[in-house]
């Protein structure tokens, strides 16, 4: 759902782009602008990386007319992550992979005849979230009680299915 809304967004960019081309007070086309359509980002492939590995995004823009800018964007990221971007309008940028799953980053340039067309890059962190199963609490055998007795129990039997992690 969301790489559809990325994909409507980059055709809504190349027709701004195109509208960007045209001077306010005419129809006339820029001829810097002729046939451009604005520039073309391009965010990189996508790829694969480890847990904890600091990503570098490197990113470029062709088919532009004059000194391009850039943005980066982290479009989306795992639950419990906290990635961020560095410089983010910069050709590069980077975060850290701090959660297993998927981020997805978008590039998208701008140059002397506006807004041209955005890229994303998917860049997968593998592992499944581990989940230890529960420790076991065990107090003893089943035990009668009088009225007016103390009754010891004893969890020295209690376990954590994951040894050492239980306190």
């Amino acid at each position: 759902m969301r790489l559809s809304r990325l994909k409507s967004l980059c055709l809504a960019a190349s027709f701004l782009a195109a509208a960007a081309c045209t001077s306010a007070s005419s129809s006339k086309v820029d001829p810097a602008c002729a046939g451009t359509g604005g520039a073309l980002a391009s965010a990189g492939p996508d790829r694969l990386v480890s847990l904890g590995e600091t990503v570098e995004l490197a990113g470029g823009a062709f088919e532009t007319s004059g000194q391009p800018s850039y943005l980066w964007r982290l479009e989306s990221i795992p639950p419990l992550s906290r990635a961020a971007l560095t410089v983010a309008t910069a050709p590069g940028a980077t975060f850290v992979a701090d959660q297993a799953g998927v981020y997805v980053a978008s590039l998208s340039v701008r140059d002397a005849c506006g807004p041209g067309a955005l890229d994303v890059v998917t860049i997968t962190v593998p592992g499944a979230v581990c989940v230890a199963p529960p420790p076991v609490a065990d107090a003893g055998p089943n035990q009668a009680l009088s009225y007016r007795t103390y009754l010891v129990l004893d969890g020295g039997a209690s376990h954590a299915s994951v040894p050492g992690s239980l306190t």
